[in-house]
């Protein structure tokens, strides 16, 4: 139940500290070619208290399909689902790494714009289960320009989802409040792998490592062109805790 331990990273961390062995971070080669990731991509935060860390790549040109055996067998083992190769790297990157991420189909977003905001009283969407949810202001929402595509740091949208035709990937990694994300998931009634660690807090300095390492196994197993950079806004920054002692 510890934030930290998490994820394999986090057992490799205790274990490393505990008999003082190096600790080997996965790597992440990517290959990038202009233009900038965010020449497409504007990122607008309301709140600063309700997401102080969002950021996204984008991958051109994926080619979605199976995942492959090492891949499948792995999620299995953590009983999770394989569903297809990109969605089952964020997945897998959750689990390593304890970082939730989403990947949208941006050629089903409208505009290019990202917006994270309340949802109005009596606003709705459907969740990738396929249940049509009706929101309140307690529910924090991924907007594209025309409405909402997923429910902040619970469950993304349907409209927005990774399908077989997919050919571009918006991918998201972020950080929202704990405290709005926990009321949230119990309002609705939903226990989700990436909302039972964000309700729980996520390591905001180590996030862009989780995206980079997501991004890369992407391009690996799923091809595609990563755009240069990371769209990126961080209106409350991640400072380090102080704490005194006599």
């Amino acid at each position: 139940n510890r934030a930290d331990c998490l994820s394999i990273l986090g057992f490799a961390r205790e274990v490393s500290a505990y008999f003082d062995l190096p600790l080997y971070l996965p790597g992440a080669p990517i290959q990038e070619e202009p233009p900038s990731c965010s020449e497409e991509i504007a990122i607008n935060i309301e709140s600063p208290r309700d997401c102080p860390l969002y950021q996204t790549r984008i991958i051109k040109g994926v080619q979605p399909g199976q995942s492959p055996s090492w891949l499948r067998y792995r999620l299995l083992a953590m009983g999770q689902r394989p569903i297809n190769n990109i969605v089952d790297i964020t997945n897998y990157v959750l689990l390593e790494f304890g970082q939730p991420l989403h990947a949208f189909d941006q050629d089903i977003l409208s505009g290019g714009g990202i917006n994270i905001s309340r949802a109005n009283k009596g606003e709705k969407l459907t969740t990738l289960d396929g249940e049509k949810r009706e929101l309140t202001t307690e529910n924090l929402l991924i907007r594209d320009e025309q409405g909402p595509i997923a429910l902040a740091g619970i469950m993304g949208g349907a409209n927005s989802e990774i399908n077989p035709d997919s050919n571009n990937v918006l991918l998201e990694c972020a950080v929202f409040n704990s405290t709005l994300i926990r009321k949230s998931a119990r309002k609705l009634n939903i226990s989700s792998e990436s909302s039972f660690r964000f309700e729980r807090g996520v390591d905001q300095p180590g996030a862009t490592k989780a995206l980079d390492r997501c991004t890369s196994l992407i391009q690996q197993i799923a091809g595609g062109k990563v755009l240069q950079g990371i769209a990126k806004s961080e209106p409350l920054p991640w400072t380090p805790v102080k704490i005194g002692f006599r």
